[in-house]
């Protein structure tokens, strides 16, 4: 059976639904209206704790466990999303 290179669109779909939720998750912890998904953290004025914040209302929310180091490579909703994704779905392995 074929492998396609390319996700399919019901998964692409996914993240971006994760991101919406995930850029809703980040401006109510930085108390400012909208975050895009391509807002980074640190410029919005991020900081360890507001990401302490953020990574517990994920972690609830997504049933995925990431940490501070996470947050800082991946300072954007849609990153963020991604690695989300990508731990949910097992994908993802953390080299050692």
């Amino acid at each position: 059976m074929p492998v396609s290179l390319y996700p399919a669109r019901s998964a692409s779909a996914s993240v971006g639904q994760v991101t919406l939720q995930i850029a809703s998750i980040w401006a109510k912890a930085l108390t400012i209206d909208e975050v895009g998904p391509d807002d980074d953290f640190f410029d919005l004025g991020g900081h360890s704790m507001i990401a302490s914040g953020i990574l517990g209302d994920v972690a609830s929310r997504f049933g995925c466990a990431l940490t501070l180091p996470d947050m800082i490579d991946a300072n954007t909703p849609a990153l963020m999303a991604r690695l989300v994704m990508e731990r949910r779905s097992g994908a993802f392995e953390r080299a050692a």
